[in-house]
């Protein structure tokens, strides 16, 4: 019956909550009532007490309830924060009107304002007040101004959650669709739609709460117009009233600075006519009170630095709001339009980064001057009490008639002034000091600023138009741009400066002029002697480095011509305050001049007889076309070269005038274009990419192209024909920048090569040797071998070297422009292919959804259906959040990381290869260094750097020990079974590198067999063997078996002759003749000295031994030519070989 009864309660409770009446609404549509807090908690109650509810239901209807319960009181948070933003908005009203009231009220400053400053002090005590009041309104200005970008991003933050919550609710209402059709246990499906009526309820606080908080913004919007109103007028006044109370304070110290220097001269010229003694002593604090008071003094200077240190803040304040104006609009318009909408606009006067760095170099002069003088002041101020006493001791001592009180009193005084000035010179110098030191730190701020704003802009410039639509030049332009390039009035300004320049020519003109005329008058002597050095390498026995070196100063001599006078009249163009088409006139020039040098350098090159023909051995038919080629390229494409940079100097610079810069996208777009194109053009044809017929071998099918000549011929036209290609799509400042970066990059490659062949020819100068009428000896075909090897050592380490410095320079030339390829930073390839974006920062007052109060920062993101199983609810926002935890975890890898990590890849490869010859060439001036110490040397350190290259490269993708620990550990495990000889090898390998036990030449007998080692590597041994085989051995042998060492320490090699003489010979005799043999051998060595022993008598004959020792690979030879001596010797001397004898006795008592 209890149970029953339980059932019938449950049923009417289920009944009472989806009457039209109850707590809980039937759907979103017609829910008008509210759900409690006390609501949910007395379900959740009544559920504890059902015990006939299965545990694992209980506890999934419990979470639910738990949930419901932090959404209202969510709910709740956000109808308080509603209520305290329609607070905030009422307080804002009353401020607009407030602001309003203030802002319109007049604000005149007239000289009634002023107090009456009757002393320095005081004038100068205000001016620093009010200085300290600029510069907190100016902070308090930029603060405000600060305030727009803030409330721009909070406005769309709310925007996008106001989005976000409707879809939401939407999603929660589908749900309560479904779910009220769901065929579950009632206290779940009531659980369920508790819960989704709870969330919604709270999603629906929080977008009253975030409207309210966008009317907080409306508000604030209205405010802070005003706010800046009242911010520049303060700005504005304070700035009048500083420069009014600075004007009334010089006037102060003017009129203070004459008097005293008036009184202290009088004062002066008294004593020194009075006493003479006194003359030199008031001629120095005339001087000190000149220092410090005079027009150019200590006082005027300090102030005019703290002037100028005003204006560095004031700009340094602007270039502030430039960036975040800039920042903004590029956030507006992303890589969409054109780059102008949202290029930096700086006002007029505003200094530009060569101005700043003009202060820089000035005051780093300056700063070290004035510390220096504050130093002198100090150490004479040090003096000055003892100098004092000297003079007034002098006084007393001095006649009563020439030194009477009068006098005693006037020098006094002096001195007393003479010490005040001193002690105010030093104050006075040492703000002075600090002030200098003040608009450094100031100054270069400026510049680093203003070089994260050009970061900022390569950047992303790369990635934009700018040329604005459409593409197509129009033609009012084009004829604009014409007239202005061809005008009289500039074309006469242009005249008129150089030939005033020329008049009243400058320290840099007359240099030039002097160099042109040099290299005017020397070009046919310079021709002549690259003639005769020519003939001088042709021949081996004149042959030398010097005469290429000598070749190459006459070259640069020789296309030195056309630069000096580009360069000269862009010097000769140069004015103080230049109209804009005259300062892209010199610039043009300048820029002009590197590219003539450039083409005219090669072109020299090239000439016949020249340094490529003659030194590096360039046929003459392949410079030939070269040569002309490159006197095309200068004829075609420096003019329109000049045209080109005058435009894009003019129109490129942001602080000239729009006109100029649609006139330069117009027609010196078009003479870019073309200039690029004609450049390409010519250039490529020193690519041959088809082979001549005439060089092919009869029946020889034709190939294709070589590689080399296919990467030279896409080099080409990556250099001239894509950045005429983006000019003409419009993106002409990339594709300008990328010509102007790819013809720097084009010089440094011809360094480059220039040095590679001038270091070739380093190493071939000189060396060529006749060749031999008879065969090489084994020894000298070694040698020669050895030689070989070597050669190709250094050779591979020029190659890298001159590798490297190319790399180098590319790099130094391409730094500038990195910050344009700072995206590929954000590229990731792991785990996935995408783009990542900058953080952004959350707006002012925001909150997610996707958080409950009571549980934390954890997102809602499951409910329990009727099986157990997760139910999502569609449309909520922390959905997936785990997902993207785990991927936090994950390691992310950029493009940028696997370019880093190649590189650092072909560095160390690079380095691996050429460590041989390095070493080749540090240890060639000392022979007495063997050929297997090198060897090992080379072999260590090519290991070592291998290990820390694998170990950069690792480290810059990210796999560090950490991760790789489950490898190592795997590793360990195998090198226990199927990898620990090869290990054991590896590991023999490196101790035989280490203790050298043998070496590269060392000849060695293992096992049966004997030869000569010649390779040593880190997991086997190459030993070459009599019979010019080669025998693998594992380095393992080396270490656990033994082997014999014929030449570890020492070469010499015993040899050992036995011989059998006659009985009845002289033995003595014997020995004389074997020691006189052995001793006249060129092959046998003296040290140790040859013996001879007797050894035994025989049946038949006397044993005798020689022992010598010869030199290690001459054993062979010696053993037979000293057998031959011996036998020569022998026979002269009368000793015969014993022969051997078989001697038979018979009986006596023998019968035959």
């Amino acid at each position: 019956m209890k149970r029953c009864a339980r059932v019938l309660a449950l049923g009417f409770l289920f009944l009472a909550l989806l009457s039209p009446g109850s707590a809980l609404p039937q759907d979103q549509e017609t829910s008008e009532s509210r759900l409690e807090i006390t609501e949910v908690q007395r379900l959740q109650e009544q559920t504890l007490t059902h015990v006939d509810l299965e545990e694992d239901l209980r506890s999934r209807i419990q979470t639910l309830y738990d949930e419901a319960l932090g959404f209202l009181q969510s709910r709740v948070n956000r109808e308080a924060e509603k209520t305290r933003f329609e607070r905030e908005q009422a307080d804002i009203d009353l401020q607009v009107e407030s602001n309003r009231a203030e802002s319109g009220l007049a604000d005149p400053l007239s000289s009634a304002d002023l107090p009456e400053y009757r002393s320095v002090e005081r004038a100068e005590g205000a001016l620093e007040r009010e200085r300290s009041r600029l510069e907190a309104y100016r902070s308090a200005l930029r603060e405000v101004e600060s305030l727009a970008e803030e409330q721009a991003g909070a406005r769309n933050e709310i925007s996008r959650r106001l989005g976000a919550l409707d879809q939401q609710i939407e999603s929660i209402g589908d749900e309560l669709r479904a779910a009220r059709q769901r065929n579950t246990h009632p206290d779940l499906k009531l659980a369920i739609r508790t819960r989704l009526v709870a969330q919604r309820e709270a999603a629906l606080a929080s977008i009253d709460t975030l409207r309210a908080e966008r009317g907080l913004l409306d508000s604030r919007g209205t405010l802070l117009p005003l706010k800046i109103d009242l911010a520049q007028q303060r700005v504005a006044r304070t700035e009048r009233l500083e420069k009014r109370i600075q004007t009334v304070a010089r006037g102060l110290r003017r009129r203070e600075a004459e008097s005293s220097l008036r009184s202290l001269r009088v004062l002066a010229e008294g004593i020194g006519e009075k006493w003479d003694r006194m003359a030199r002593i008031a001629s120095e604090t005339e001087d000190l009170a000149e220092s410090m008071w005079g027009p150019d003094g200590v006082q005027a200077r300090s102030e005019d630095t703290a002037m100028a240190l005003l204006d560095i803040r004031k700009h340094l304040g602007d270039l502030g709001r430039i960036s975040d104006l800039t920042r903004r609009k590029f956030a507006a318009f992303r890589y969409s339009g054109n780059v102008r909408r949202w290029w930096p606009e700086f006002p007029t006067g505003f200094p530009t980064r060569e101005d700043i760095n003009e202060i820089l170099l000035r005051l780093d002069r300056v700063i070290p001057e004035v510390q220096y003088d504050q130093i002198q002041l100090e150490q004479l101020r040090s003096r000055t009490r003892e100098r004092e006493n000297e003079i007034l001791d002098k006084l007393r001592i001095a006649p009563q008639e020439k030194a009477g009180p009068e006098l005693q009193r006037q020098v006094a005084n002096l001195l007393t002034a003479r010490r005040d000035i001193l002690d105010d010179l030093i104050r006075a110098n040492g703000r002075y000091s600090s002030r200098l030191v003040e608009f450094r730190s100031v100054s270069r701020n400026f510049l680093n600023q203003e070089a994260q704003i050009i970061a900022f802009i390569f950047e992303r410039g790369l990635w934009v138009r700018s040329v604005p639509r459409p593409n197509i030049p129009m033609p009012g332009d084009i004829g604009r741009g014409f007239l202005w390039l061809v005008s009289y009035e500039n074309l006469s300004e242009i005249a008129r400066t150089a030939w005033n320049n020329l008049l009243a020519p400058s320290k840099t003109v007359l240099a030039y002029l002097i160099l042109l005329g040099v290299a005017l008058g020397a070009r046919p002597w310079s021709r002549r002697q690259l003639k005769l050095l020519a003939e001088k390498v042709a021949m081996p026995a004149t042959d030398s480095f010097r005469a290429t070196l000598q070749a190459l100063l006459h070259t640069v001599l020789l296309s030195s011509l056309l630069p000096l006078a580009l360069i000269l009249g862009s010097e000769l163009t140069v004015q103080s305050s230049p109209s804009s088409h005259l300062a892209a006139t010199t610039t043009a020039l300048y820029y002009l001049a590197w590219i003539a040098a450039l083409l005219c350098f090669n072109r020299f090159l090239f000439a016949s007889r020249g340094l490529a023909v003659a030194h590096f051995g360039i046929q003459e038919a392949i410079a030939r076309p070269i040569r002309r080629t490159l006197q095309r390229a200068e004829f075609y494409f420096l003019p329109l070269a000049f045209v080109a940079i005058q435009f894009a100097s003019a129109g490129l610079r942001i602080v000239n005038s729009e006109e100029l810069q649609v006139q330069n996208n117009a027609l010196g777009r078009i003479v870019f274009v073309v200039g690029m194109l004609v450049l390409g053009s010519v250039l490529v044809r020193l690519v041959p990419l088809k082979r001549s017929p005439r060089s092919r071998l009869p029946g020889q099918i034709p190939s294709g192209p070589r590689p080399v000549h296919l990467c030279t011929y896409l080099i080409i036209a990556l250099a001239t024909y894509l950045p005429a290609l983006l000019a003409i799509f419009g993106f002409y400042i990339t594709g300008y920048l990328l010509g102007y970066q790819m013809l720097r990059s084009l010089t440094v490659l011809v360094a480059v090569v220039l040095l590679g062949n001038l270091l070739l020819r380093w190493r071939s100068a000189g060396r060529v040797e006749a060749p031999g009428t008879t065969a090489p000896t084994e020894e000298e075909a070694a040698h020669t071998e050895q030689a070989l090897v070597v050669e190709a050592q250094i050779g591979k380490l020029f190659r890298f070297v001159v590798i490297l410095i190319g790399v180098v320079g590319l790099y130094g030339i391409w730094a500038d422009a990195l910050p344009m390829l700072q995206i590929v930073k954000r590229v990731q390839i792991w785990p996935q292919v995408t783009l990542i974006r900058s953080a952004e920062m959350p707006a002012p007052g925001s909150f997610d959804m996707t958080t409950t109060p009571d549980t934390g920062n954890k997102p809602v993101e499951e409910a329990a259906d009727e099986t157990g199983t997760a139910l999502k609810i569609p449309g909520l926002p922390g959905v997936g959040s785990v997902g993207s935890a785990e991927a936090d975890k994950t390691t992310i890898l950029t493009l940028w990381n696997l370019i880093a990590a190649l590189l650092a890849g072909a560095i160390t490869l690079g380095l691996v290869r050429s460590v041989p010859g390095l070493i080749e060439l540090i240890l060639q001036a000392r022979p007495s260094i063997e050929m297997g110490s090198r060897l090992a040397t080379s072999t260590l350190v090519r290991y070592t750097i291998l290990i820390l290259g694998v170990s950069i490269s690792f480290g810059l993708l990210g796999i560090s020990w950490s991760k790789v620990q489950w490898l190592a550990a795997a590793l360990t495990f195998g090198l226990g079974f199927g990898l620990q000889e090869i290990v054991a090898n590896f590991v023999s390998g490196l101790i035989l590198l280490v203790e050298r036990p043998i070496r590269v030449g060392d000849v060695v007998t293992i096992g049966t067999l004997m030869g000569k080692v010649s390779k040593i590597q880190i997991r086997a041994t190459t030993i070459k063997l009599w019979d010019l085989s080669e025998m693998i051995v594992p380095n393992k042998e080396f270490i656990t078996t033994k082997l014999v060492n014929w030449t570890l320490s020492d070469s010499k090699r015993r040899l050992t002759i036995p011989l059998r003489v006659a009985y009845g010979t002289d033995l003595q005799k014997v020995k004389d003749v074997l020691l006189e043999v052995a001793c006249a051998h060129p092959l046998v060595l003296k040290n140790p000295k040859p013996y001879t022993n007797l050894e035994d008598f025989g049946d038949d004959s006397v044993h005798f031994e020689l022992r010598c020792f010869v030199e290690f690979g001459h054993g062979l030879q010696a053993k037979d030519e000293l057998q031959m001596a011996i036998d020569a010797a022998f026979k002269k001397s009368g000793i015969e070989f014993a022969i051997p004898k078989l001697n038979i006795q018979v009986p006596a008592d023998f019968k035959k």
